[in-house]
């Protein structure tokens, strides 16, 4: 089968399950479906950065209370600060003590600074995403992050595909092309111009324009971003959950990067 009709498959069943989630338990649902997929995408993380090091104690660590951290994050807003530091000073605390000298200093202080950098990648970002859902209309901001995202991703393959003559980041992603990007920006704009006029009117078309761009921005810097943990790592996908596209973090990691940038746009238009 060609992998362009694998990648096409695969996505219409994501997108099934999203609407499934939504039909039988509405925003509960769609927010409990987010929190399962992010807690895989912990998973993944920490398979790619730190399963790696040498002992278990930092990768397992992580895989337990990450998706707790998560969790908490989104259900409980009041406070939330103090939940995220609170989980991430436990978990680095406990990593440090199951080492207790057993491992050099360097791979101690390894796996201290790729356990933070999972928290804000794979916890703390994602969580404004599914925040998001619990807001006044919560479903159509939720909505335009993914249109802005996935529209981009679209622009940017079928553009590279057609129009791809300049590598952009060789070294980190040898497919992708400076054109192909520059197909993304413009998809990200359009779509989220086109969304905004038809669900969300009281937007102003500049405060979209420019939003729409720094988020296509960020979106493409989270793949960029992804493909560099891949390429340490030595592995061509995060997971093989999505036939055809990979794991959680191959498929959300624009998804990732746009949220805060989508829960600010939504604070400074209150």
């Amino acid at each position: 089968m060609p992998q362009l009709l694998v990648r096409i498959l695969s996505a219409f069943v994501a997108v099934f399950l999203l609407a499934l989630s939504y039909y039988f338990g509405k925003l509960e649902g769609l927010a409990l479906f987010g929190l399962l997929l992010c807690s895989i995408g912990t998973w993944e993380y920490s398979e790619l950065t730190l399963s790696r090091l040498n002992g278990r104690a930092a990768r397992n660590i992580f895989r337990v209370l990450a998706p707790i951290g998560l969790i908490l994050l989104v259900l409980l807003p009041r406070g939330n600060t103090a939940i995220f530091s609170s989980i991430v000073a436990l978990n680095l605390s406990l990593m440090l003590w199951f080492y207790r000298g057993k491992q050099e200093v360097s791979q101690i202080f390894q796996a201290g600074l790729k356990t933070g950098l999972g928290y804000i990648y794979t916890v703390l970002f994602p969580s404004f995403a599914l925040a998001i859902l619990f807001v006044p209309n919560g479903h159509w901001w939720f909505l335009l992050l993914l249109v802005v995202t996935f529209a981009g991703d679209i622009f940017a393959y079928f553009g590279g595909l057609t129009f791809g003559k300049h590598r952009l980041m060789p070294a980190l992603s040898p497919k992708k092309s400076i054109e192909g990007a520059l197909f993304g920006f413009v998809g990200s704009v359009i779509s989220a111009l086109v969304f905004c006029h038809f669900l969300i009117p009281e937007l102003s078309y500049i405060i979209v324009f420019v939003w729409s761009v720094v988020t296509s921005f960020l979106c493409q810097t989270g793949d960029l971003f992804e493909s560099l943990l891949k390429r340490e790592a030595k592995v061509k996908d995060s997971g093989k959950i999505m036939p055809g596209h990979g794991g959680v973090l191959d498929r959300l990691d624009g998804v990732y990067f746009g949220a805060p940038a989508l829960y600010l746009l939504y604070v400074l238009t209150l």
